[in-house]
């Protein structure tokens, strides 16, 4: 084998890992966006959780500020939409998104829908 075939074979599974990453953060951004819509009460309880987020070490944390205005100010069709989109403009508030499932939420509310 030569140097270049084996660079070429890393890239290619590099490349295979990070569509196989991206696959997964879009089945569980959906997941996000389908909990928001069956739980809308769950806005509050994030809106809890960027408060924390500012009162501690990352208070100056630009997303974080970010989510908190869009929590206050946007509807919630628009705050779902960030989860179902693919918009890399995006990708940064899907990251640091501060919507936590409860421990025992399975996905089942979504399912039945």
């Amino acid at each position: 084998m030569t140097e270049k075939g084996s660079l070429q074979e890393i890239l290619a599974k590099k490349k295979a890992g990070l569509r196989r990453m991206q696959a997964r953060q879009s089945r569980v951004h959906g997941r996000i966006a389908d909990y928001i819509e069956q739980h809308p009460n769950c806005i509050k309880e994030a809106m809890s959780v960027v408060k924390q987020r500012l009162a501690g070490p990352d208070r100056c944390n630009a997303v974080t500020r970010e989510w908190e205005l869009i929590l206050q100010t946007w509807g919630l069709e628009r705050i779902i939409a960030i989860f179902r989109d693919q918009d890399p403009v995006t990708d940064q508030l899907r990251a640091c998104s501060p919507f936590v499932f409860p421990a025992d939420y399975d996905g089942a509310d979504a399912k039945r829908s």
